[in-house]
């Protein structure tokens, strides 16, 4: 019966790992987030949001954590998503 309990434990920490290839082919990789939105308030609904300051730091809903920093371009920003060691 433990074993029923434990197993869902189990798997959600595999999933959360980073896999070890990540260090030696980081291009064959992608992120992706799932960043909480919230409704613009406006009427007719067109846009949910998420607001992003520069250089604050913000965790997604899997605990991945992300910024947004400034690139060297003007008007160009780039949102970071730190990778965990092991």
């Amino acid at each position: 019966m433990r074993f029923i309990y434990l197993l869902p434990a189990v798997l959600l920490a595999g999933c959360m790992t980073v896999p070890k290839n990540v260090y030696v082919h980081p291009e064959k990789y992608n992120c992706d987030l799932i960043i909480p939105t919230i409704w613009d308030g406006e009427y007719p609904v067109d846009y949910f949001e998420h607001e992003i300051v520069v250089g604050a730091t913000y965790y997604d809903y899997l605990g991945m954590k992300y910024e947004l920093v400034k690139s060297d371009l003007e008007n160009v920003f780039v949102l970071r998503v730190r990778v965990v060691k092991p």
